[in-house]
């Protein structure tokens, strides 16, 4: 509710019972002071006081508790006018004139405290509308900037497919030609067909990530709820890893006995693929790469499983930490040496959030880059 709502009933009552409340025992309270005070100092000092007690009822309360503490203090100035003695018809123009000035303040004071309220109301007015322009531009920003996101998912589309998958395709398509002719030596075939397995996973890994970038822009992403061995799954990886590189040395480092965690196995997996991929892709060819996990709990007390993957490249740059993340991103470093579609991280991301972990990236002290990602336990939802 605004602050121009009007007030409800039980909260009017109470300001109507406190300003007529007012409107008797203010003016009371003063006609008996001034009585005091006249029979203390032989004058007459009724007139300013009881004039001031109407003038402060009438702004706090209004016109009708203004009028109703004159009438009381119009019934009180007889008492007041007591001293000196004076004429019967004086006393009575004396006091018909303090009622007509009594009334006169109730008038002006009602008129001022209304003008107060209405300066009020317009300053709550114009905060209110100021309050509403401010929503509109955050909903507008907001607005702007998933249409901006949108369009950059479709913007790597078209550089995904116009480029990242035109490469293996071409290397899969000269490899078939050249298996089909059957003029390659056993050895050299198996280069050959090696190559082309290669590309082909490639190809599937982009359009892994394209998926979840279509579904993304969709707003259709939705992640399955169901437990899932991490260490099992991290197993799979690196032997993949290694059957595509023999000399490339994994150390494996989780902790016995992994509890299982509530995500998607399949996109799991994508993650583990980009991080421990991109790991492979941008250190040294023998590695090392080191994948830990561990089971931590976070200051909320809710447990979770935490997967490091750990490289000995060239690292991250400070400034490139916050944005390694982003769509597209690539370093000037990297982008000179390897080459790759700037999506991996973006999605590893997007898929890690919606299966309610975190994910970063850091810069380690002996050289490399850590990598990794934190998913809660599924244990913790049974007990829930």
């Amino acid at each position: 509710m605004t602050a121009l709502t009007r007030r409800r009933p039980p909260d009017a009552l109470r300001g109507a019972f406190v300003a007529y409340g007012l409107a008797i025992a203010v003016p009371i309270i003063a006609t008996a002071l001034t009585f005091g005070i006249n029979r203390a100092l032989g004058g007459n000092i009724g007139f300013p006081i009881d004039f001031i007690a109407v003038a402060i009822v009438g702004w706090r309360g209004g016109l009708g508790p203004g009028l109703l503490a004159t009438l009381v203090c119009s019934l009180g100035e007889p008492i007041v006018f007591v001293d000196p003695p004076g004429s019967s018809g004086l006393e009575l123009g004396r006091l018909a004139l303090f009622a007509l000035a009594c009334v006169v303040a109730s008038l002006l004071t009602d008129r001022l405290r209304a003008s107060q309220q209405r300066a009020e109301e317009r300053g709550f007015f114009v905060q209110e509308r100021e309050e509403r322009l401010e929503l509109a531009v955050a909903d507008r920003d907001r607005l702007l900037a998933a249409e901006r996101q949108v369009q950059e998912i479709r913007d790597a589309f078209i550089e995904v497919l116009s480029h990242e998958l035109r490469t293996p395709m071409t290397t899969i398509v000269g490899g078939a030609e050249l298996l089909e002719r059957g003029h390659l030596g056993p050895e050299r075939g198996s280069e050959v067909a090696h190559d082309v397995r290669e590309e082909a996973e490639r190809m599937i890994r982009l359009i892994e990530d394209l998926l979840v970038l279509s579904r993304a822009e969709r707003g259709s992403l939705e992640i399955s709820d169901e437990p899932v061995l991490v260490q099992r799954v991290v197993d799979r990886v690196a032997q993949d890893i290694k059957r595509r590189q023999p000399s490339l040395v994994l150390d494996i480092a989780l902790a016995p006995d992994l509890p299982p965690v509530r995500a998607e196995l399949t996109y799991v997996e994508q993650v583990l693929r980009n991080l421990v991929g991109n790991a492979a892709k941008y250190g040294p060819p023998e590695g090392p790469i080191r994948i830990a996990g561990s089971v931590a709990r976070g200051s909320d007390d809710q447990g979770f499983v935490e997967i490091q993957v750990l490289d000995a490249g060239p690292g991250i740059q400070a400034e490139d930490l916050e944005r390694v993340f982003e769509l597209f991103f690539r370093s000037r470093e990297t982008a000179a040496r390897v080459s790759g579609a700037g999506i991996g991280l973006f999605v590893s991301r997007q898929l890690i959030e919606l299966m309610g972990g975190k994910i970063w990236a850091h810069r380690r002290a002996g050289g490399g880059s850590e990598f990794g990602f934190t998913l809660p336990l599924e244990a913790e939802d049974e007990t829930d």
